[in-house]
């Protein structure tokens, strides 16, 4: 599990509301296992990559700028988590996440409390 514990935005607690972390339907799968430290592979992702029907394309102008059509297309939200004071964001740590494109909303810098969690 992944827990996202956010204190302010811009080091000012009254602007957390304008950031979200999102998480998608898709598992995160694409590690190289042949590399002794697990770390992602984005040429497994791009190889491995499929097209799904309700994706984030309808995003790629706004919350999800920051990312790539061909990425968006292959992506289906699960949620988009808007940070608020007090709150905690937690998802399982299997699915792909990311932020939303929080520089286009003039936040410069983004301040919070983040735990993982491993079972082995």
């Amino acid at each position: 599990m992944a827990f996202l514990i956010p204190l302010s935005v811009n080091e000012d607690m009254s602007q957390v509301g304008k950031t979200n972390t999102v998480i998608f339907n898709e598992e995160d799968v694409y590690t190289d296992d042949k590399n002794p430290i697990k770390q992602w592979s984005n040429e497994l992702w791009k190889n491995n990559r499929v097209q799904k029907e309700n994706n984030s394309l309808s995003l790629g102008s706004g919350l999800l700028s920051h990312l790539s059509v061909e990425n968006l297309e292959c992506l289906t939200i699960k949620i988009i988590a808007n940070w608020k004071s007090g709150c905690v964001v937690y998802w399982n740590e299997k699915y792909l996440h990311c932020s939303d494109n929080f520089i286009k909303n003039g936040v410069i810098s983004k301040q919070a409390l983040v735990i993982h969690t491993y079972v082995v």
